[in-house]
């Protein structure tokens, strides 16, 4: 598994999800085409005319990627070609071109077969990019499905967008887990 750190919380073990295949993606609920940041990666690391092949699909998260060891070496590989081959320098306060490197390989090379899984499957909710109402809380963050997550990611960039409308148990939940997390990361500092 590769997996951010910062904003990544485990709710079940993901290992013991049988659903899972080879190798598994994971699909924000935004068009790269909808995105500034997802957009000017793919444009500035390939070009104009990659961006209009990718830009009607969705963000693969780079933040969250599971699969068998040899799908998951070949993916490295892959993206270390990528990384070296295409980049770009930014003076802006830039987080990294990984994820533009990321939905290339995603959609535009053999990992295209492999399976991607969104929101709605119920696997990883990636947050960032998404609407309240597609999620239930009932002591673990579900999907519409009733299906419990195995990993929340993005869960702090979610409450930063303004136009969601909470309830006060979802704000509660994400609250009092960023200060779980906060507790923990400074007793392990």
């Amino acid at each position: 598994m590769i997996t951010d750190t910062r904003d990544v919380f485990f709710q079940k073990d993901p290992f013991k999800n049988h659903f899972l295949k080879k190798i598994n993606f994971f699909i924000e609920d935004k068009k790269i085409q909808e995105c500034k940041h997802n957009s000017r990666w793919i444009k500035k690391l390939y070009g104009k005319k990659i961006l209009k092949k990718l830009g009607d699909k969705y963000i693969s998260c780079s933040g969250t990627t599971i699969g068998y060891r040899n799908e998951m070496l070949m993916y490295l590989k892959c993206m270390i070609r990528h990384i070296e081959r295409y980049k770009y320098f930014s003076f802006s306060n830039s987080p990294g071109t990984d994820q533009g490197n990321h939905n290339n390989i995603v959609y535009l090379t053999k990992f295209n077969k492999y399976k991607k899984y969104s929101n709605s499957d119920g696997y990883i909710a990636t947050l960032a990019n998404s609407d309240i109402k597609n999620f239930k809380l009932k002591n673990k963050l579900k999907n519409n499905k009733n299906i419990a997550y195995d990993i929340i990611h993005q869960y702090d960039r979610f409450f930063k967008k303004n136009n969601q409308n909470y309830s006060l148990e979802v704000k509660r939940y994400f609250s009092n887990l960023i200060k779980k997390l906060s507790l923990q990361t400074k007793v392990i500092s």
